[in-house]
């Protein structure tokens, strides 16, 4: 079957719903369907209890389906209940390297560790670990800290600790493994796994709705699921353990009806107004529509009422509107009954059903809310949203996870049961050095402890993986030890400057030696090492280490016979401000050049550096140059003879 075509099965509590579904043009059409009742007690509250009978009813699916379409099924498209996830908070923190940046590598590094401390607290409740009994199918970061305080992003800051706060979502094993033997006992495949209410998020409320706070509602048989969404995301997953059942337990313990029966009762109210049922005494009755309304009213405002309490606590209030899916969403004054319960007018509390979705085709008679969840399920499927099952080798060992959107060497190494410290932490060594004739101790790591090959070539933690791989963890070799080289104290410390000079990017090093001689960027530095260097402080010093110096054009000349000395500087503005050598200087400044070039000097500039007080209460003054009078401003050439005479 092509990636367009897929089988999809909705394996519930009272009912496997069997569609084979195909995307076409952006439209999803459904050619064919089957729904059969599941045998009694084979599953429980979404939870597979009879492998053999669920697997049973799966045969009998598929077989009509098949015989209908002309399609050979091998695989199916199935989904895993809300109800079944487990969330937990990890968390984790790693001390900094002074002066050294977070890396994004670092950054993804400890999240992995928070995730790792979220499966460890699962292991608190199980006799068994996690890692046998969970898989991780996603997790989020929730916080970022640096030295304690929250930060939106790690990456670039510098500090001394760093920590991070995640939630991550597991999936028990059982119920993979439920299902996936379910289906090979019926002579199928898992093809791909999606969890309901995500799927039905997928379909009702697509990531372009998100931005508005809603709550979606799947009433099934035995659980109803929730989810909230709001700014965008999904804001939080809840349930509560009673659905559909609740109103047909009440209906069979109120008239002395088998279940089975009850249930049928239940699904006719909505379409007939006479009920006609057989009590499990064999009497006939006959049963009004209204009548079995007040026998359900107070089932109906528990329900609400429950739901209504979940709704409020996951999100810290009232929702904007509620979107109501599943078989027993359809109870009469069910929808009602929640909006007076939430204070929501009737049309925000809404029942969402196949005929309101523009995209989905041919579900024919199967237009109601029911429904929702299986083409949901085969949505994701087609639309890549869905986990398939992966195998990989790992050290010899076969293990078996579920598939995220990017899933690499990480994700199966946590599920093999392996810790991340040996593959991103190492042992870390202490530099005592000398600079500048102070003290400064350099903390440095070794590589790390071991080393990941995948098919037999290097890899690493993030290295993504597709199915099949042979993935080997080799310890490395004991005798490697920490370097820390020139060009990296160079970094750590943040001697060069990095500036735009007229334009160019330019990065400026001052002249370094260690135990007083130059050495290359690559010398290995060793405890005892004296460094030196002058720090870049002033503009003058970067011109001058990028091999520009900061010139001024002078001439001398005789003024009353004494040698005065005219000079003008070349221009220098930093960031747009005009500025003299002695600017201090700062990474990522701006500095542009101008040149004083041959500059003309005039009489009148003698008198910024020659002020002599017989000029101060002259009445008439007289200027010659090179004995010819002349004005104020006539040019000055070098070595001119300047004479003032003045009048009282």
């Amino acid at each position: 079957m092509g990636n367009s075509k897929v089988f999809v099965l909705d394996i519930g509590t009272r009912k496997i719903a069997g569609l084979l579904m195909e995307k076409q043009d952006g439209k999803y059409i459904v050619h064919h369907l089957v729904m059969h009742e599941q045998k009694p007690n084979a599953m429980q509250d979404g939870q597979i209890h009879d492998i053999p009978q669920v697997a049973e009813v799966i045969k009998q699916v598929t077989e009509e389906i098949a015989a209908a379409t002309g399609q050979q099924l091998t695989q199916a498209a199935v989904a895993a209940a809300g109800r079944s996830l487990r969330t937990e908070i990890g968390q984790a923190t790693t001390k900094l390297t002074p002066h050294q940046e977070i890396s994004e590598i670092e950054q993804r590094n400890l999240q992995l560790l928070a995730v790792q401390d979220a499966l460890s607290k699962l292991n608190q409740y199980q006799v068994q670990t996690a890692i046998d009994t969970y898989f991780c199918v996603g997790y989020t970061t929730v916080q970022y800290y640096l030295d304690g305080q929250p930060i939106q992003n790690l990456v670039g800051h510098q500090g001394y600790s760093a920590s991070v706060e995640v939630i991550a979502t597991f999936l028990p094993r059982i119920v993979v493994d439920s299902l996936a033997t379910a289906l090979r006992l019926a002579g199928l495949e898992l093809v791909s796994l999606t969890l309901e209410p995500i799927a039905a998020l997928h379909t009702v409320i697509p990531p372009s709705m998100r931005m508005l706070n809603l709550a979606l509602v799947d009433i099934g048989a035995g659980t109803s699921d929730i989810a909230i969404t709001a700014t965008g995301t999904i804001k939080a997953y809840g349930m509560i353990t009673q659905a559909g059942d609740l109103f047909s337990q009440v209906i069979a313990e109120h008239y002395l009806l088998d279940f089975m029966e009850a249930e049928r009762i239940k699904r006719l109210i909505s379409s007939e107004d006479i009920l006609i049922c057989t009590d499990v005494l064999g009497n006939q009755l006959s049963i009004s529509k209204d009548e079995i309304l007040m026998v359900l009213k107070p089932a109906v405002t528990t329900l609400a009422s429950k739901i209504k309490d979940e709704i409020l606590a996951l999100n810290d209030g009232a929702p904007k509107g509620v979107i109501l899916i599943g078989g027993g969403s359809l109870t009469p004054l069910l929808a009602a009954e929640l909006a007076d319960q939430m204070q929501l007018p009737h049309n925000l509390v809404r029942i969402r059903d196949c005929m309101s979705l523009p995209d989905i085709v041919g579900t024919g008679t199967y237009a109601g809310p029911q429904l929702i969840t299986p083409i949901s399920i085969g949505r994701s499927h087609l639309d890549n949203l869905s986990m398939e099952l992966l195998k990989v080798d790992i050290d010899g060992q076969p293990v078996q996870f579920l598939r995220l959107p990017k899933t690499t060497v990480a994700e199966a190494l946590m599920h093999a049961g392996y810790t991340f410290e040996p593959m991103i932490t190492s042992e870390k060594y202490t530099l005592q050095l000398v600079v500048n004739h102070q003290p400064c101790a350099i903390e440095i790591h070794a590589p790390a402890r071991s080393k990941i090959f995948v098919n037999g070539a290097e890899a690493d933690l993030y290295t993504p993986l597709s199915g099949d791989e042979q993935i080997e963890i080799r310890s490395s070799e004991v005798s490697q030890k920490a370097q820390l080289t020139l060009a990296d104290l160079i970094q750590r410390l943040k001697i060069a400057k990095h500036l735009i000079i007229n334009g160019k990017q330019i990065t400026i090093m001052p002249k370094i030696t260690v135990n007083g001689q130059p050495q290359p960027l690559q010398y290995q530095l060793f405890t005892g090492d004296s460094v030196q260097f002058e720090p870049i402080v002033t503009v003058a010093q970067a011109l001058e280490l990028a091999g520009i110096t900061a010139d001024k054009h002078s001439i001398t000349v005789s003024v009353n016979h004494q040698q005065v000395k005219l000079e003008t500087p070349a221009k220098i503005l930093v960031n747009g401000r005009v500025v003299t050598s002695s600017e201090p200087v700062h990474d990522g400044d701006r500095i542009e050049y101008q040149s004083s070039g041959r500059a003309r000097f005039i009489l009148t500039d003698i008198f910024r550096v020659y002020q002599p007080d017989m000029l101060k209460h002259a009445k008439h003054v007289k200027f010659f140059i090179n004995g010819e009078e002349a004005g104020y401003a006539d040019t000055l050439q070098d070595g001119d003879s300047v004479r003032i005479e003045v009048k009282n």
